[in-house]
C-alpha cells in the first residue's frame, strides 16, 4: 500500500480493526502516507473517506510538469535549431554548440542538475533526512527537471545526435517525459478518477525509476568520449 515505508494492506487492516479509522489515524499509527503522500487516496478508500484534497503545491506542480512535457516533446519532434548561415548574423546562437567552452559549461550545468534531481530519493529512503515536507522536495524536483530540459535544449540545439549520444538523449528525454507525466498525475489526482490516477501514477513512477538506471553509465561514457577524443 505504501511503497515509501513498506506498510502493507494487512498492517493497515489491523489498524482499522483496532479503531484507527481515519486517514490521519492510520498515518499516525502505521506511518503509511507519511512521506510522499501518494498513497493517501488508498488509505481514504480503506477508511471510507473522500480524498478530494489536492497535493501541496499541486497547481505549480501541474504547470511545471506541463512545461517539462512540452519541452521534452520538442526535443523529440521539433526540428533542430539551425546554425547561423552568415557571419553577419546579429545573434550567433550557434556558439552554444560551436564554442567548446560554452558547450562544456552547459554540459556540466546539466550534470549538476541531474545530480540534484536524484537527491529526492534520499528524502524517501534515508530516515535521518527529515527536514522539509516531501511536497516541497517533489516540487523542487520537478522545477529542476524543467531547468534540466531547458539546459538540454541549449546544450544540443534540439539535436538527438547519433550512436552513444542518441542513446543518452533517448534515456534523458524519456526520463523527463515520464517524470512530467508522473508529476502531472500527482498534481491532478484529487480531480481524476481514483483508479486511473493510481494506475497511471504507479506506472509512470516505476518507468521513471527504470529509465534512471542507465543514465549515469551513459553520462560517464559521454564525458569520457568527449575528453578522450
Amino acid at each position: 500500500m505504501c511503497q515509501c515505508t513498506g506498510v502493507n494492506r494487512g498492517t493497515l487492516s489491523k489498524a482499522v480493526l483496532a479503531g484507527h479509522c481515519t486517514v490521519e489515524a492510520l498515518c499516525a499509527q502505521t506511518g503509511a502516507s507519511g512521506v510522499c503522500g501518494s498513497c493517501k487516496p488508498l488509505l481514504a478508500d480503506l477508511a471510507g473517506e473522500q480524498a478530494n484534497e489536492a497535493e501541496q503545491g499541486s497547481r505549480t506542480l501541474v504547470w511545471t510538469a506541463m512545461t517539462t512535457l512540452v519541452a521534452a516533446l520538442a526535443m523529440l519532434f521539433a526540428p533542430a535549431v539551425p546554425f547561423a548561415d552568415s557571419v553577419q548574423t546579429a545573434m550567433h546562437w550557434d556558439q552554444l554548440w560551436r564554442n567548446g567552452l560554452i558547450k562544456q559549461i552547459s554540459g556540466f550545468v546539466l550534470l549538476a542538475l541531474a545530480i540534484l534531481i536524484s537527491l529526492i530519493s534520499l528524502r524517501k529512503r534515508v530516515k535521518r533526512i527529515s527536514f522539509g515536507g516531501f511536497g516541497h522536495w517533489r516540487l523542487v524536483h520537478v522545477v529542476l527537471g524543467t531547468l534540466a530540459v531547458a539546459t538540454l535544449i541549449a546544450h544540443t540545439g534540439l539535436r538527438l545526435g547519433h550512436n552513444l549520444n542518441l542513446y543518452l538523449m533517448s534515456s534523458f528525454v524519456g526520463l523527463l517525459l515520464v517524470g512530467a507525466i508522473a508529476g502531472g498525475v500527482i498534481g491532478l489526482q484529487h480531480a481524476l478518477p481514483r483508479g486511473i490516477a493510481r494506475r497511471t501514477r504507479e506506472l509512470s513512477l516505476w518507468t521513471h525509476i527504470l529509465l534512471l538506471w542507465p543514465l549515469p553509465v551513459l553520462l560517464g561514457f559521454h564525458i569520457l568520449k568527449t575528453y578522450w577524443f
